[in-house]
């Protein structure tokens, strides 16, 4: 089913046993007590790990969205999804053109799947700071916006970002 507005695939209804979510599973970190999501299942780089669908459309971030353009925060189905951490050192990337979870390198069953939210956000609802552990680690994490153009291009970021990025730097050489 798509959502007719934006060409959004939209979700038909709630399912826990979401064919959609299969190889996936939620665990809580024994460290930090917090949830994050793991793959049962290998994927090699490029690869699907899970398709996605828009479960609804907001017209503001929330901590659970995803941005898909403009005023187009997507809410995700499968839900399990919702559990995919931050982190500087992405292995996985929202591929709003393909509606995809995509593989950025070789991901073994068992590890947690990351990415990085500015690859998708353009400003955030709730800033935050970083405590990933990598060593690119970029502190704060509130969006693209303030990200310079050289960080950016460090890393997978949907066609939304790159059209942002291309604007705002744009208006800065005028």
């Amino acid at each position: 089913m798509q959502n007719e507005a934006n060409s959004m695939p939209a979700a038909t209804g709630e399912n826990n046993s979401d064919p959609l979510s299969i190889g996936l599973e939620v665990k809580v970190d024994p460290l930090t007590g917090m949830k994050g999501l793991y793959t049962t299942l290998d994927v090699q780089k490029g690869g699907t790990v899970s398709p996605f669908l828009s479960k609804e459309l907001l017209d503001r971030p929330t901590y659970l969205t995803v941005q898909a353009g403009k005023g187009q925060h997507i809410l995700l189905q499968p839900t399990i999804l919702q559990y995919t951490n931050h982190g500087c050192d992405p292995n996985v990337f929202f591929n709003t053109d393909e509606w995809r979870l995509e593989a950025l390198r070789d991901i073994k069953a068992g590890e947690e799947l990351r990415y990085f939210y500015p690859a998708t956000e353009w400003r955030m609802d709730q800033p935050f700071s970083c405590a990933c552990g990598s060593i690119g680690c970029r502190g704060v994490i509130s969006g693209a916006y303030n990200l310079p153009a050289e960080v950016i291009s460090g890393y997978k970021v949907t066609t939304f970002i790159k059209r942002m990025i291309q604007e705002r730097d744009l208006r800065a050489t005028r």
